[in-house]
């Protein structure tokens, strides 16, 4: 479903000029006609089952993410991912870049199966625990404190046909009250098709690469335990 597509309904007659005149000869034809135009009318009056929307997430972690990077375990704690609330449903966003850029859309007929921060935790829970992490679960106490907070998670249209998925985050991390390290990280990836399924795509890929810069930023900033 591209998101300029409008919706288009069929125009129905709405005069007896509209009928062929040969058709209005005698009564018998006339009141036929009429009452094909008065069944034409009803029939377009009837409810129509509602079009049920596509439901995206963002796939299985990639194979290629699933080896550990640490020589031995470490504790983390991990905060709830924060993300402002124009990102706390469940609406696709996208962008028209080159028509109206500050104007944030989202797709009447395709969503989430949960709001963009709770994928993003759910992404970032699997990929610590595949890196060798032991993320909560009543660890270490002062173990170092993990918080991430998304900001930018959209499809942006650079035309009507080419797009790309953007996902942008703070990750911060601190222990106790000291803050060990901040960093942004920013990561678009190009859509493969104009749609929401080309969009859920491309924000699946730039989670992972957004992953990327994160994993060493973490093992480089964690503090070693003896």
């Amino acid at each position: 479903m591209r998101p300029s597509a409008p919706d288009t309904h069929p125009r129905l007659p709405t005069r007896l000029a509209d009928t062929p005149t040969h058709a209005l000869a005698t009564p018998v034809h006339t009141a036929t006609a009429l009452l094909a135009v008065v069944l034409a009318l009803g029939a377009c009056s009837l409810p129509q089952a509602p079009t049920p929307k596509a439901t995206h997430d963002l796939g299985p972690l990639p194979t290629a993410s699933v080896a550990p990077v640490l020589a031995a375990p470490k504790p983390l704690q991990l905060l709830a991912t924060s993300a402002p609330a124009a990102l706390g449903g469940q609406d696709m966003r996208y962008r028209l870049a080159y028509a109206q850029p500050l104007q944030p859309r989202a797709y009447a007929l395709a969503r989430w199966s949960m709001p963009p921060a709770q994928l993003v935790h759910q992404r970032l829970r699997q990929q610590l625990a595949a890196d060798g992490w032991q993320v909560g679960g009543g660890h270490a106490a002062d173990a170092p404190v993990l918080h991430i907070e998304l900001d930018v998670f959209e499809q942006v249209f650079d035309t009507a046909e080419r797009s790309h998925g953007l996902v942008q985050w703070q990750a911060s991390l601190r222990q106790g009250a000291r803050t060990l390290a901040q960093h942004t990280m920013t990561a678009q990836v190009p859509a493969t098709t104009p749609d929401a399924a080309g969009g859920a795509l491309a924000l699946a890929q730039a989670t992972d690469q957004a992953l990327a810069q994160l994993r060493p930023w973490l093992s480089q900033h964690a503090p070693q335990r003896p």
